[in-house]
């Protein structure tokens, strides 16, 4: 427990005293035993540590060169909290100060960014020096990938480390598909030799601009480690690697799956956790598990019948799949191939999703019945239909509709009835399916919450409630929801049974229409 005088939540948060500190240098000591013991009896450093400098940003292969930089720089980490827990490193890493973060929490990334800030910008010597590996996970060191900014938020200097494996037979690098710690140690201990390759840089004084935005400042970085050790950059980020590990999960090809986070926010500010509810809902979905959602899974799995309404619907997310974005980027640059997913897949830089050309739909063919959506056509789909007007204001318009009596919440009554409107053909079984997904609470009602999170977690429902309000309008019947919808604004009551009344006078005048149309004919 040496170091530990004070603890919060497993961290140290106060500097150590000398005495414990002189004790403490034995950790050092063993963390090169132990890299011994893992075949690495030689260790090439280049360049010299700064010992003024109290960040050292790294890029990250495994678990070695952190145990390396602990040996030669006396660093302490940030690092995952999962590592916190593992026996024996555990202790190691809570011994040397470590700062664990919780990636899955944003309120643990702000105490780490406070925590950085204050070891950062304390005198030099107050702290062990702080390691950090901005890219935020591991890969196999064959290319940079982009950095997260904490490291950069203090803008204070910052020493840049490049850690390179050479190897012949056995990739000492944590990657792999599913290789654990164990897995990975027992890989490494089978080779008797390993290579490891330590480069200091000279350390980064950020100017001005820089301190000013740790974006810039985190990428300016990033392109000087690249130049000082020949390694490639690649323009995925930690989130793409959170995104094709849900992908994966569910059985989405990596090549739909690999995105570009970074672009992707810019063009359409939508962010990992959106996407991996997106995976979900597509998952859903292809009911059919074949990796694309096809019209009859389609419909299965939104308890839908075939009709005009649903062939709309499902035509709609096709044509939005192909529309063109104002956005789209012409011109992607691709840079030399890099890896990123831990089965060491080669990918290359990404280029706009909205820009994608690369689907096999056509919307020449007006028979949605013979097409198939892909994850990465479904994707953009669900953008390029958000960006007709923004999700709150289409899941208000929405619930205002099923809300017909004006109650402040669905009934179970409303929603079939409007489903029913929606498809004549809609069974009640069907349209009880829909309701038991929506209400969650099982409280007997569905209210605004509710509704708009079973909505953005399936979109493809507002298409079907807003294509009641506008279904036959053109013939100049007496659409019933836009009937509610003007009794509502005028103070009357709707009821339910008035709702479906108005359903059969609608029906009734269709069925009038048509037959006069084909008489005329």
């Amino acid at each position: 427990r040496i170091g530990l005088k004070k603890e919060r939540k497993g961290e140290a948060v106060r500097p150590l005293s000398k005495t414990r500190r002189f004790i403490g240098k034995g950790i050092r000591y063993l963390s090169r035993l132990l890299l011994m013991n893992f075949g690495f009896f030689y260790i090439n450093v280049i360049g010299k540590r700064d010992k003024k400098a109290t960040v050292i940003v790294s890029n990250h292969c495994g678990p070695f060169e952190a145990t390396a930089h602990m040996y030669f720089g006396g660093c302490t980490f940030v690092s995952r909290i999962e590592n916190a827990r593992i026996p024996l490193l555990g202790q190691i890493l809570k011994t040397v100060q470590c700062i664990f973060v919780d990636r899955g929490s944003d309120k643990s990334r702000d105490d780490t960014v406070s925590q950085i800030l204050e070891r950062a910008k304390a005198p030099p010597g107050t702290w062990p020096p702080l390691l950090i590996f901005p890219e935020g996970t591991s890969c196999n060191g064959k290319s940079i990938m982009k950095f997260r900014v904490g490291a950069f938020q203090p803008g204070v200097p910052v020493q840049p480390a490049v850690a390179r494996f050479r190897f012949r037979h056995v990739d000492p690098t944590w990657s792999g598909e599913n290789i654990g710690m164990a897995g990975l140690m027992f890989r490494v201990m089978t080779q008797f030799y390993n290579s490891m390759e330590i480069q200091y840089l000279p350390t980064y004084y950020p100017n001005e601009a820089e301190k000013a935005d740790p974006y810039l400042y985190a990428e300016n970085v990033r392109k000087y480690m690249s130049e000082k050790s020949g390694i490639p950059l690649s323009d995925y980020s930690l989130d793409d690697y959170f995104v094709l590990t849900e992908a994966h999960k569910y059985g989405i090809p990596q090549s739909d799956a690999l995105l570009g986070m970074e672009l992707l926010r810019k063009e359409s500010n939508i962010n990992a956790v959106d996407v991996k509810k997106i995976i979900r809902a597509f998952h859903e979905l292809d009911s059919s598990k074949s990796g694309v959602i096809r019209y009859g899974p389609f419909l299965k799995s939104l308890g839908l019948p075939d009709t005009p309404v649903s062939r709309t619907i499902f035509g709609e997310l096709l044509n939005s799949a192909q529309s063109p974005s104002i956005s789209a980027s012409s011109n992607p640059t691709v840079p030399p191939a890099n890896t990123l997913e831990p089965n060491s897949t080669t990918i290359t830089s990404p280029t706009s999703l909205m820009a994608d050309a690369d689907f096999t739909l056509s919307t020449s063919d007006v028979n949605p019945k013979a097409k198939a959506i892909t994850f990465r056509a479904f994707l953009k789909a669900i953008i390029q239909i958000g960006r007709t007007i923004s999700t709150d204001d289409k899941i208000a318009q929405a619930f205002e509709i099923v809300n017909f009596t004006g109650s402040g919440r669905i009934s179970k009554d409303e929603l079939l009835a409007m489903c029913e409107f929606a498809s004549e053909d809609t069974t009640p079984a069907q349209a009880k399916e829909i309701y038991a997904k929506m209400d969650t609470r099982r409280v007997g009602y569905i209210d605004r919450v509710e509704f708009g999170a079973f909505l953005r977690a399936n979109p493809i429902f507002l298409a079907m409630f807003e294509a009641t309000r506008q279904y036959e309008r053109e013939k100049d019947l007496n659409n019933p929801v836009a009937q509610a919808l003007e009794m509502k604004e005028k103070g009357q009551p709707v009821t339910v049974a008035a709702f479906r009344e108005m359903v059969r006078d609608y029906r009734e005048q269709l069925v009038l229409l048509n037959t006069s149309s084909q008489h005329a004919f």
